[in-house]
């Protein structure tokens, strides 16, 4: 085959990769020079004219369409020369930086750690918010000790370590927190202070939130398992889930935790996002000794990285659990009873708690133990005439070592309707259920009178006209425990003890309406006289609920 000299053969390769070609070397038809035919985005240089960049190839004429490239913008750009140099034009101090972690509570509080203040005398420092330092300027800085309590607003100087000689001038604040939600660049002021509270050095400094700046440890962090958390949880198996018969499988508490190699865990709820429990919704805890299979698995999101995973097209985390159903175990029934206690004008009153189970062994004191929901109002001693909703909790080991680890949530609601040594037969009401008909505490009142030094005579009759309706008042209205698998309502207490102050007495339930005999001086106006009700059989005595009884003199 012979090719004509004037004919020009191209050289074309589109699966060849990026190049870089001098503008004589590409093709520009039968009378240019060149006979390369490029790819969109090489690069043509032109010694005269600059870079072009290939925009196309037309393939039935292999001819290119060439653009001018232009560089992008580099102003306000940190360049090579800034890198290497610092922080640019201006002067150190412009760089410096207030570091806030905002992901713990409270946030901590860095400043940069090339800011130093010079004096021997040097004590503590201040973070204000903005440019204001002066009198009205806003503190956002706070100093805890280790026990978390709060010191102050004043942060601690160090001295700054220097290895080649002994410093006692040189200081740097020491790590504080604050409360405040600062944004990024936001301007603040660190003011430093001698021992005698005069201002020393003021500086500004531009807010950094660390929270998403990754950590030097973060690559190493993986998972490293996974488990199950239960107060239903055998106590010889850990692998081994006890349902009580006749419990909805939706009432029980469950929660995954995740162990991360750095030691740290994290617990979420097993609502079928990141944890779930397969084989649960099949399970019914109909008999004693049934036993099937369950499934703990985590889903990974895509930032997590572990080594134990299951391969597929979702990366989830599995591990064997197994169900059973055991006996009703009465300690996991709870009931707490709570009752306004009056202390004094100024005080008002406060709450006093008793828990008793479904096992009927016995009524604790729990008023020590209680604490209130992260999203419940705390108890107001003095606020009258105002419906308080509390949700308030118990953790059970904390109130016997017997008890196994069980948080237990109940709401109440408590309305202050007089103070407590008021003369008015209505001073508050307890309902132990919202929109609870009726209410406890109307009428409940224990009344004392004069009998002599000695001595008071006491009635407990709450104005009712029967055993019946004073059982109903006192008793039931306290809405006590029973068990739903057999009884319709709490059994009928057979005998009661009345408690005032450290005196009591155990009478029959039929001496409701008798005129007690107690010592005086054991109590003010409006204490609390308590009525525990049980019920006597020939082996063991039930506790079914307490009472507790305003102390009113008449």
């Amino acid at each position: 085959m012979t090719i004509s000299p004037n004919v020009v053969v191209q050289i074309y390769d589109p699966s060849r990769g990026y190049r870089e070609w001098l503008a004589s070397q590409i093709y520009t038809g039968p009378d240019g020079t060149g006979v390369y035919v490029p790819n969109v985005d090489d690069k043509v240089w032109d010694w005269e004219q600059g870079t072009f960049r290939v925009t196309a190839v037309d393939p039935s004429t292999y001819l290119s369409t060439l653009s001018k490239w232009v560089p992008p913008s580099t102003q306000g750009a940190v360049n090579t020369n800034d890198i290497l140099l610092g922080s640019g034009p201006g002067t150190i101090s412009e760089s410096y930086r207030l570091y806030i972690d905002t992901s713990v509570q409270p946030h901590t509080l860095c400043i940069d750690s090339r800011l130093r203040a010079y004096g021997q005398d040097l004590s503590y420092a201040k973070v204000f918010r903005g440019y204001d330092a002066g009198v009205n300027g806003e503190v956002i800085s706070s100093y805890y000790d280790q026990g978390n309590t709060l010191l102050g607003e004043n942060i601690p100087l160090e001295t700054v370590v220097m290895p080649d000689s002994q410093n006692v001038a040189v200081k740097t604040m020491m790590t504080g927190y604050t409360t405040a939600q600062l944004m990024d660049n936001e301007p603040c002021v660190v003011v430093f202070y001698s021992d005698s509270g005069q201002a020393r050095s003021i500086n500004v400094l531009l807010a950094k939130n660390t929270a998403f700046i990754r950590t030097t440890d973060a690559s190493l962090k993986y998972i490293t398992g996974i488990h199950l958390e239960s107060p239903s949880l055998s106590e010889a198996d850990d692998r081994l889930i006890e349902y009580p018969e006749n419990t909805t499988l939706e009432s029980l508490t469950l929660f995954g935790v995740v162990t991360y190699s750095n030691g740290e865990t994290k617990k979420m709820p097993i609502d079928g996002n990141k944890f779930s429990l397969f084989g649960r919704d099949a399970f019914v805890a109909s008999h004693q000794g049934q036993r099937i299979p369950l499934g703990l698995n985590y889903k990974l999101s895509s930032n997590e990285v572990n080594y134990i995973a299951n391969s597929g097209l979702s990366k989830t985390i599995n591990e064997p659990y197994f169900a059973t159903t055991t006996a009703v175990n009465g300690a996991y029934t709870i009931k707490i009873f709570a009752y306004p206690l009056w202390v004094d004008a100024i005080n008002g009153y406060r709450m006093e708690y008793f828990m008793a189970n479904l096992d009927r062994q016995q009524i604790y004191r729990v008023t020590p133990y209680i604490e209130y929901g992260s999203d419940s109002p705390v108890f107001n001693p003095t606020l009258y005439g105002v419906s308080q909703n509390l949700t308030i909790a118990l953790d059970l080991s904390n109130v016997n070592g017997t008890f196994p680890k069980h948080r237990h949530v109940q709401i109440i609601q408590v309305s202050l309707l007089a103070r407590g040594d008021e003369a008015t037969s209505q001073r508050w009401t307890v309902a132990f259920t919202p929109d609870q008909s009726p209410v406890y505490g109307q009428n409940a009142e224990a009344k004392v009178s004069f009998s002599n030094v000695n001595f008071w005579n006491m009635t407990i009759d709450a104005g009712a006209n029967s055993k019946e309706e004073w059982l109903r008042k006192l008793f039931y209205s306290t809405q006590p425990l029973y068990n739903t698998g057999i009884e319709a309502e709490a059994p009928e207490p057979n005998f009661f003890r009345l408690v005032v102050g450290t005196w009591s007495v155990e009478q029959a339930i039929s001496q409701w309406s008798a005129e007690f005999v107690v010592p005086s001086g054991l109590l003010n106006e409006g204490s609390l006289v308590y009525l525990e009700f049980f019920r006597r059989t020939q082996s063991t005595d039930l506790q079914l609920g307490i009472s507790g009884l305003r102390y009113t003199q008449v």
